[in-house]
């Protein structure tokens, strides 16, 4: 049974052993623990179920959680990305464990830590949601205002992408209490793996323009999914990319031309997103080795995927998370690849 390491700066407002008291407000301090979940069907690309929370605690793991952490032969810290609820980014995490262990690349055993960060969740029903957030653009042009816009989707984005920035200091406390699990796994020569997807590259990129952020090598690898951050084109590398590229040895960017949700969020924000078409260059030397693979060429039929799935395309796509696993071992070309 998949068990997940969460860190979370959700404020609780119910009992803590129960998922959904994690709400979508911030909390003064984070709660840890671990949840258990039932195995994910990866034939039909459906979730498990939680099935219990255990080992709670403040700020910091408990011990018997920090022993069950630290055995593990392989670490993935997890971000989860926009409209999850907290019950939503602990099935995401379990489901992304078994969906790149599956492909055989790492080998023993490896754990996952999800960071947690207050998204509302409120829109996890994508369908009416896009074509609320599709008619966001004409209200942009009629108001001419960035940031004014008032149609219901678009105030749960800006809830959740402020709630995203505002959680950076959190996201590196976390880093900082699962350090000394990755120490052991490293000494042990297993793999330390950061895994984000959608708008949790917000907390990557916030995290990693603080003067706190790591001075050293933490992750072998940093596999960036659907990145819902902006993108600038007249510059060969943003700040915060060459920052995690001293904490990771590679970055791995994912890319899809025809994600229908970073289309709109480039709407709702006036500028291209970095997991539209990887926008933010090339590396220069001594800035580390990244990668960028554009997975463009990969469709899929069925409503739920022209709805969301070229967003989800990491998971949902084996050849992508093929890729994704073995780069999570270290192999795959530097440079752009490109699946065709």
């Amino acid at each position: 049974m998949p068990e997940v390491f969460f860190f979370t700066n959700r404020q609780v407002t119910g009992p803590a052993e129960n998922p959904a008291s994690y709400g979508a407000s911030p909390a003064f301090k984070m709660t840890t623990g671990i949840a258990q979940v039932s195995p994910a069907d990866l034939t039909t690309l459906t979730d498990g179920a939680i099935t219990g929370l255990e080992e709670l605690s403040k700020e910091t793991l408990s011990p018997a959680a920090a022993v069950r952490l630290k055995a593990a032969d392989n670490i993935i810290v997890f971000v989860h990305g926009f409209a999850n609820s907290f019950p939503d980014s602990v099935l995401r995490a379990a489901f992304n464990l078994e969906w790149f262990t599956s492909f055989g690349t790492l080998q023993g055993r490896t754990a996952v830590v999800l960071f947690s960060w207050p998204s509302s969740g409120k829109t996890v029903e994508f369908g009416p949601v896009l074509v609320s957030l599709t008619l966001l653009p004409l209200i942009a042009i009629g108001s001419g205002l960035e940031g004014h816009l008032t149609a219901p989707a678009a105030q749960f984005y800006r809830d959740d992408q402020r709630q995203a920035r505002d959680s950076a200091d959190e996201f590196l406390s976390a880093l900082d209490g699962v350090g000394f699990a990755m120490e052991a796994v490293r000494r042990r020569g297993g793999r330390l793996v950061l895994l984000v997807h959608s708008l949790g590259h917000e907390v990557i990129a916030q995290a990693m323009s603080r003067p706190s952020s790591p001075g050293g090598m933490l992750f072998h690898e940093a596999v960036l999914a659907a990145a819902d951050t902006a993108a600038v084109r007249d510059r060969p590398l943003l700040p915060w990319v060459g920052q995690l590229a001293q904490v990771a040895q590679r970055v791995h960017f994912y890319t899809h031309s025809s994600d229908r949700v970073l289309h709109i969020s480039a709407a709702v924000n006036f500028r291209e997103r970095v997991g539209q078409r990887g926008a933010v260059g090339m590396p220069s030397p001594g800035q580390g080795t990244l990668r960028w693979v554009d997975c463009s060429v990969f469709t899929e039929a069925g409503t739920n995927w022209e709805q969301v799935g070229r967003h989800w395309y990491y998971r949902r796509i084996k050849p992508v998370g093929a890729d994704i696993a073995a780069a999570m071992v270290g192999q795959g070309l530097p440079g752009r690849n490109v699946f065709s």
